[in-house]
């Protein structure tokens, strides 16, 4: 299962969460940082704002070690563990979130 957002991609795959950065928005953002790879059952929560007419949205995800993010865009689009989308983009990664919650809780 995959979503591809503005400054990201997701590639769900069996347990592995990958987090792309390709393209120019997305390496300019994170000064090149390719790809990130996390393990479902390391993930200890998943947080997701839906976009708006007039704002993005975003999907962030927490395991231990990494920070939680206050509930903006603005900082979900500084974080590496964040993807930020668009109204157009967002029927994907409603997808793609609950997929990961299904297989989250049955971890």
């Amino acid at each position: 299962m995959k979503a591809s957002g503005i400054n990201g991609q997701l590639e769900l795959s069996g347990d592995l969460l990958l987090i792309k950065r390709e393209g120019i928005l997305a390496k300019a953002a994170f000064f090149g940082k390719g790809e990130k790879a996390v393990k479902v059952d390391a993930l200890s929560s998943v947080e997701f704002k839906k976009a708006g007419w007039l704002s993005r949205g975003f999907i962030h995800f927490v395991f231990s070690g990494s920070k939680t993010l206050d509930g903006n865009v603005d900082a979900a689009s500084k974080n590496e563990n964040a993807v930020i989308f668009s109204k157009k983009q967002q029927i994907d990664f409603e997808a793609l979130h609950g997929e990961l919650l299904q297989r989250m809780s049955r971890q």
